[in-house]
């Protein structure tokens, strides 16, 4: 598995045809120790193949639905679930955002959904030093010259950014939404990787889907590295949910003086924590069909264990754009709240 990503991943960085020669190789071995962003994809690729490799032994050597498949794969998920954590969070950026879609999703098995809990509450935050650094050089000028005072302790971090409470020069308190340097330039690569992995992995779905999926998501994640779109978008959000909620539902307003490509300013304003919030809908959804949620999240998980299953959901025709707006909406409300939950 892994020489077929680092194949693939190659094709994708040396507009090649994928055939392996001494002077290829030669730059394979070039980009690695000069490029961050092809090390990252080819330090993935050794990492997860152990892993693939020891999964697929376990669906050759036991039978389809046994009581021994069963033990076998739990046992690898409760191996493998902290590895798979610790390897998302070394790499940052997207592969931190794909472990939080999958597991806010409740799609994971029940070791990985409990080691991944985490980056739903958050990731570790950058050194104070690196959103500072940031910040500064967004704007040309020292952070004490553009707010009257900034914690240095994150409130939250996430997978392209952390947020940061502040007061303004006339007192008013904000929260101030800083993205990571790297992450751009890593984001194609990454995808890249990503992708290679469904191709490799007989996940069900058609290059024709698969190519529109990865299409529609890229589009998508590439607004996020604009915070002055996302600036636009909460004003436009506010704009039409004020007439049909009024003050029942609050977005968080920009700053525009304050927002450049990397930091986002906006409103300090207290409210629920979207976890906790979601999870009072699954237990209403439970209720409704006469469930608890545990019941309802093994059911659930089931579906997603079985790979027949799986292949006949993701075998559907790919999400459309709409689709795809709306989950992105749900991921940056999630942002909205994290920002201001205390």
């Amino acid at each position: 598995m892994a020489r077929r990503l680092i194949t693939l991943a190659g094709k994708t960085l040396l507009g090649g045809t994928g055939v392996v020669t001494l002077g290829s190789s030669a730059g394979l071995a070039y980009f690695y120790y000069t490029d961050e962003s092809w090390k990252r994809a080819v330090d993935f690729a050794a990492k997860v193949s152990p892993m693939s490799w020891a999964y697929s032994k376990v669906y050759m050597q036991t039978a389809a639905d046994s009581a021994e498949r069963k033990e076998q794969m739990q046992e690898l998920h409760r191996r493998y679930a902290p590895d798979a954590l610790k390897y998302c969070l070394d790499l940052g950026g997207y592969y931190v955002k794909m472990g939080q879609m999958f597991c806010g999703m409740g799609l994971l098995p029940e070791a990985y959904e409990e080691e991944f809990q985490c980056l739903l509450d958050g990731v570790p935050p950058k050194p104070f030093e690196v959103v500072k650094g940031i910040v500064e050089k967004e704007w040309g000028k020292p952070l004490d010259d553009i707010f009257g005072s900034f914690e240095e302790q994150a409130m939250a971090a996430a997978s392209i950014g952390q947020v940061h409470r502040a007061r303004l020069k006339d007192g008013t308190e904000v929260v101030v939404k800083v993205q990571y340097p790297e992450v751009e330039s890593f984001f194609h690569m990454d995808f890249q990787v990503m992708k290679a992995c469904c191709t490799v992995v007989d996940t069900g779905i058609s290059k024709q889907n698969l190519d529109s999926i990865f299409g529609e998501m890229t589009k998508s994640f590439e607004e996020e590295f604009d915070y002055r779109k996302e600036a636009g978008n909460m004003k436009t959000a506010a704009s039409n949910l004020a007439p049909h909620f009024g003050t029942r539902v609050r977005v968080p307003l920009p700053f525009d003086s304050l927002c450049t490509r990397k930091v986002l300013t906006m409103e300090h304003i207290r409210g629920e924590p979207i976890k906790r919030y979601m999870a009072r809908l699954y237990d209403q959804l439970a209720a409704s069909q006469g469930k608890t949620r545990q019941e309802l999240e093994a059911e659930f998980r089931k579906q997603f264990e079985d790979p027949e299953e799986l292949k006949k959901l993701l075998s559907k025709p790919a999400a459309a754009e709409w689709q795809i707006r709306v989950y992105q909406g749900l991921l940056r409300s999630k942002d909205m709240l994290q920002n201001s939950w205390r």
